[in-house]
């Protein structure tokens, strides 16, 4: 089923770009990642006084883009979606799951000034190779 293929790529990542605007100015941020358990929400940290945490807090409509980089087998990903806040305790739980995943980050994720951000993935475009694609809407 393609819905679990998609699922199970953005899942198998670490690292996307977040495209994110101001008005009519476009910015596309690398960031690494992790999940919900199924798949609806993508989670990223980020300091508060970041270009794209301000344009997100003020235009929370987003695209993703997850890729395998792989030339020979090519999978590229666009996630549409919509950055929605979270309650305390859901975004210490994210936090924790974080440094779990990339403890490489932890003194950045534990930082004050960090926040987490939640994009509610809405739909998925799947491209293998050139020419097939595949449209999944999440909701």
């Amino acid at each position: 089923m393609m819905i679990e293929t998609i699922k199970s790529l953005i899942k198998e990542r670490a690292h996307c770009v977040l495209a994110t605007v101001n008005e009519d100015q476009p910015y596309c941020s690398l960031m690494t990642y992790i999940t919900d358990e199924n798949v609806q929400c993508v989670y990223m940290i980020t300091h508060r006084n970041t270009r794209k945490f301000s344009y997100i807090s003020k235009n929370p409509r987003v695209s993703l883009l997850i890729d395998t980089r792989d030339m020979q087998n090519a999978q590229a990903m666009t996630i549409i979606g919509k950055y929605k806040e979270m309650d305390h305790s859901e975004t210490d739980r994210v936090r924790d799951r974080f440094v779990q995943t990339h403890s490489h980050m932890k003194k950045f994720i534990k930082d004050s000034d960090a926040a987490v951000i939640c994009v509610d993935i809405e739909s998925v475009l799947l491209l293998n190779g050139l020419t097939e694609s595949h449209f999944i809407e999440f909701k």
